[in-house]
């Protein structure tokens, strides 16, 4: 045998086993590949849920302490926990703001407009201003000012 003759064997493809073993690894690579693939999707969306959940449970512990504060008329209350809320530096801020943007507690409009509501006098006027409140962030104070709420809430008739 010459160089030549070696050059011209054919070459054997893989046999049976070959192909076996070949196929039966591809779909291992490829199902470890789409399970790995769901479980991260899958925590994903999971990680997503539960952040919403629970800004959903701080949103409603929140509301009920101001309604707690504010339907027993301790307005001062309400104000020191808003301060307190603000040196917390949690990461958001929040205050207290009428349906216009400006600062609630920071004049009697609101006072007056609550014996108003009432018929009497519950509350007297302030004779000092309160410190002033920092503006709200415009498009989520819109956003949330625009539900339907001034007309189902709080409604004396």
């Amino acid at each position: 045998m010459n160089g030549t003759e070696n050059a011209k064997v054919p070459r054997r493809g893989l046999s049976l086993a070959g192909r076996i073993n070949l196929i039966v690894s591809a779909a291992l690579v490829a199902g470890l590949g789409l399970a790995a693939t769901v479980f991260v999707f899958g925590m994903a969306s999971t990680r997503a849920s539960l952040s919403g959940m629970a800004l959903q449970r701080e949103a409603d512990i929140l509301y009920s302490s101001i309604e707690n504060f504010m339907l027993v008329g301790e307005a001062p209350v309400a104000v020191k926990f808003f301060r307190d809320l603000a040196g917390l530096e949690s990461g958001f801020r929040v205050g207290l703001y009428r349906r216009d943007g400006q600062g609630a507690f920071g004049d009697n409009s609101t006072i007056t407009t609550v014996n108003a509501n009432l018929m009497r006098e519950r509350f007297t006027p302030r004779m000092s201003s309160a410190v002033p409140v920092a503006a709200p962030e415009r498009p989520y104070f819109d956003d949330s000012v625009t539900m339907p709420f001034r007309t189902t809430l709080f409604r004396l008739e």
